[in-house]
């Protein structure tokens, strides 16, 4: 029965192209703002001997001998009083040019010796793995440590700031580290963050913590854009797919399910047989300064297999939106994938060209439906 689902959708020549809609591509504000304490996150990496000793941290026996290995560090083992922590993209254009800044910024705090032992910098790719990170550290001859983050966990642990470049300046007291400074988009100045460092430094830090004491509550949830489409007319879309791919759709209908209500359920018949198919409805954030959020579609079935890719609002570099031909390429390497296996993101295999960022965030967002497959399952939608 899958097999038979999966052939028409390979063999099917028409995909249904839809249009942007006007404001798919606002952004959310950032959550994560000075005065707020940096989550505690554990950062797991494969740093050398000279990261290990820039940043401060302890050297198991491998390392003494040349080798490197994985560690796990918090910023709070960092050896510093304030740690600049930067979240890029390799393939953002706004990173890239500010990867010379940064390293100027390196630079100048290393010649200065009332800063050098006080500061430290690391980088963190999001939606990059270590390939990635490690070319763009080789291109750009960045001297500080820089981090993979393929998966955006560290990214969403503070809540996902809706783009890179985004910088924080974490200043570490006792057992917390406190923001005292955030900005996204592009540095253009290091003479500008640099005297940012040296007003962190000199703030009062009892008073950053009595602030960060007051938000201690705060919640950094990631916050999703929200789609400017109603039930009726996200509906009319499906069933118009479905349609297109020869599926007779006798039932569509949104579910509650434990407050998420992202999720379709419809009845199919292929075959003269009825199937149930679950819809989820996914909207993300740009991981790019100048990028728009991505609005889609993800059809899975009571197996967990994906069996359709549909497209809401979706572009590529200049934010013009993706062609026919880029569709069915994401929907091609998509299609089949479990949502209950984890799934790995090639960008050399599954990118769309000048759209690399979106397409990882596409391959992310399939990867967490697990969460509400087992949802399902608990709700009694899908017998286990």
């Amino acid at each position: 029965m899958i097999n038979s689902l999966r052939s028409v959708i390979i063999l099917t020549i028409f995909i249904v192209l839809f249009p942007p809609v006007n404001g798919w591509g606002k952004k959310q504000a950032c959550l994560i703002h000075a005065g707020d304490i940096f989550p505690s996150y554990i950062f797991s990496s494969r740093l050398t001997p000279e990261d290990l000793n820039y940043l401060g941290l302890t050297r198991s026996l491998k390392h003494y001998l040349g080798f490197e290995e994985t560690s796990t560090f918090s910023l709070m083992d960092i050896q510093a009083e304030l740690i600049i922590v930067e979240f890029i993209n390799v393939y953002c254009t706004s990173c890239q040019a500010q990867a010379p800044v940064m390293n100027k910024v390196y630079k100048l705090i290393q010649q200065e010796e009332s800063l050098r032992e006080k500061v430290k910098l690391i980088s963190i790719c999001s939606g990059n793995n270590l390939i990635e990170t490690n070319n763009f550290k080789k291109k750009n001859s960045i001297p500080f440590p820089i981090i993979p983050d393929p998966k955006f966990d560290a990214y969403e642990a503070i809540g996902d700031p809706c783009g890179t470049p985004f910088i924080l300046l974490v200043r570490k007291n006792m057992d917390k580290g406190i923001i005292t400074w955030s900005h996204i988009g592009l540095v253009s100045s290091p003479l500008y963050f640099v005297q940012e460092t040296w007003d962190a430094l000199k703030t009062d830090i009892k008073d950053i913590a009595a602030k960060a004491d007051e938000k201690r509550s705060r919640v950094l949830a990631v916050q999703k854009p929200k789609p400017f489409l109603t039930d009726e007319e996200l509906k009319k879309r499906i069933r118009e797919r479905m349609e297109s791919l020869l599926f007779k759709l006798n039932s569509l209908e949104r579910v509650d399910l434990n407050k998420n209500k992202d999720i379709f359920i419809g009845q199919i018949k292929a075959e003269g047989v009825d199937k149930t198919l679950f819809f989820k409805l996914i909207s993300r954030n740009p991981v790019c300064d100048v990028c728009h959020a991505v609005h889609f579609i993800i059809a899975f079935d009571d197996t967990g297999t994906v069996i359709d890719f549909i497209p809401l609002n979706i572009t590529k570099y200049g934010n013009i939106p993706w062609n026919k031909r880029e569709i069915e390429k994401t929907l091609r390497n998509l299609l089949g994938k479990s949502v209950l296996k984890p799934i790995e993101f090639n960008p050399q295999v599954d990118a769309v060209s000048k759209a690399t960022m979106s397409s990882a965030l596409i391959f992310n967002a399939v990867e967490k439906i697990g969460k509400d497959y087992f949802e399902l399952q608990t709700a009694g939608y899908i017998k286990e």
